[in-house]
């Protein structure tokens, strides 16, 4: 069904390595980094669809945004309060689990999530 999250992020500009145009509802393209859990383990990927973005998205801005991560094991990474550092190839953003949200398809999802005062 998908793990899904509120994410906020701080994102690069373009002149500091940031991506050339706005993170916005359906993008793909960004990894998502966590720390591992194993304490000698390299850091843990994952890809998301971003669902839609609540606030910002543009470069050397901020960005709110609802994720719906594609492998499983992004449930126990992607915690409230997990830290997690956005790449495209290179580092392009810094960001936090704000909120784990109702799994995509579920009924509490059908009913509309609020965010932000409005529905989902």
């Amino acid at each position: 069904m998908g793990h899904r999250v509120l994410i906020e992020a701080t994102l690069k500009s373009e002149s500091e390595g940031g991506l050339r145009g706005p993170i916005s509802d359906g993008h793909r393209s960004v990894a998502y980094g966590f720390e591992n859990l194993d304490p000698d383990g390299e850091p843990v990927f994952f890809g998301a669809l971003v669902e839609r973005v609540c606030e910002g998205g543009e470069p050397g801005g901020r960005l709110v945004a609802v994720l719906r991560f594609y492998h499983e094991l992004a449930e126990i990474y992607a915690t409230p309060g997990a830290e997690c550092q956005l790449e495209y190839g290179r580092a392009v953003g810094n960001g936090v689990i704000i909120e784990v949200l109702a799994p995509f398809g579920s009924k509490e999802h059908e009913d509309g999530e609020v965010i932000d005062g409005e529905p989902e």
